[in-house]
């Protein structure tokens, strides 16, 4: 199986579900530098990776993206576009590997993310998403519950308007923090609106339609989603 590290909560979680059900020698791991990623990001991969025994390969989309940009003509200042064309760079490094070595492409894409289509559509997700069905909260209890750094979990945006760590702001959730997105989410997930909106203000039922005209919007991406466990409740 092959995955794409960013350093990021998401696809650390993903690789510690793997290197939990896979050996060493099953797991290829690449590794796509760009701009987003700060440097204390990049160390906590390469520290990650060496406490798991998990051998990765390093490359960046620098140059593609400074083509790209260059014969379109993205602005340096446009970081939404830059942000996509890096990420499907990159999904392009890990569709090729896959094909050329015959690996089963993971995907590292949330439910949050999914639900509010943040990601480029076709992209990242992979042939497999082991966390496609769990909320941005979700993930970091997971996260915590396997013993992952609290660093890396607390680094999740408390701002709805930043689902996609490093992909600029998606203007439309200003004001929503990530708590609330992801218990509209849950509640729309687990068909209790109607519960959540009896008790909801007037602020927030305007929030709650924000999202829902969202998800309804960016519902065509994920008609190309694959397969991905599915959460239910305690009861």
């Amino acid at each position: 199986m092959i995955i794409g590290l960013s350093g990021g909560i998401d696809s650390t979680l993903t690789c510690e579900i793997l290197a939990r059900t896979l050996s060493a020698e099953q797991i290829h791991v690449l590794i796509v530098k760009n701009k987003r990623y700060p440097l204390d990001q990049q160390t906590h991969v390469g520290n990650y990776l060496q406490n798991r025994g998990l051998d990765y390969t390093l490359t960046t989309s620098q140059d593609i993206l400074e083509k790209l940009c260059s014969r379109f003509g993205v602005q340096e200042d446009d970081t939404r576009q830059h942000s996509t064309l890096d990420a499907r760079i990159t999904d392009l490094y890990l569709r090729t590997l896959s094909t050329l070595h015959a690996y089963m492409y993971i995907g590292t894409i949330n439910a949050t993310e999914r639900m509010t289509g943040w990601f480029p559509k076709g992209a990242l997700f992979g042939d497999l998403c082991p966390i496609g069905g769990l909320l941005k909260h979700e993930v970091s209890g997971l996260a915590r519950f396997l013993g992952l750094s609290e660093n890396l979990i607390d680094s999740v945006a408390c701002s709805a308007t930043s689902i996609c760590s490093g992909c600029g702001e998606l203007e439309s959730f200003s004001g929503i923090s990530y708590v609330f997105l992801d218990r509209v989410l849950y509640s729309f997930r687990e068909g209790t609106l109607d519960a959540l909106k009896n008790e909801s203000s007037l602020k927030e039922m305007e929030s709650i339609e924000i999202i829902l005209s969202r998800i309804k919007e960016v519902r065509h991406k994920n008609i190309l989603f694959p397969p991905f466990p599915k959460v239910f409740p305690c009861k």
